[in-house]
């Protein structure tokens, strides 16, 4: 399911368009519960550099996929831009941050 959930997605941004947040979210999840941390990643940073302003789910995605694949660094970068843009970390993403150590 994930691989084509993500050609849809490549598709509608090929096209020039931005699904809503919810549809990348569920997209980051999925890609999470299936293990595809570097694609989760992958799909993280292309909603950035789309402009597009994620909320604490999509961060949280991010943190946790970095920290599946042991990249600590690249975890609090997402922390750091997620509050350098706003948006308040909550409890998940501390959990998450925690199982480190």
């Amino acid at each position: 399911m994930p691989v084509e959930a993500l050609q849809l997605y490549s598709s509608v941004r090929k096209d020039g368009g931005f699904p809503s947040l919810a549809s990348p979210n569920l997209l980051l999840d999925c890609l999470v519960t299936c293990n595809r941390f570097d694609k989760t990643l992958e799909l993280f940073e292309d909603i950035v550099d789309s402009g597009f302003q994620p909320d604490k789910f999509t961060y949280g995605k991010a943190v946790q996929a970095a920290v599946k694949i042991g990249d600590l660094k690249r975890a609090r970068e997402v922390v750091d831009l997620m509050k350098k843009r706003g948006v308040r970390p909550n409890v998940f993403i501390y959990n998450v941050l925690n199982e480190t150590e």
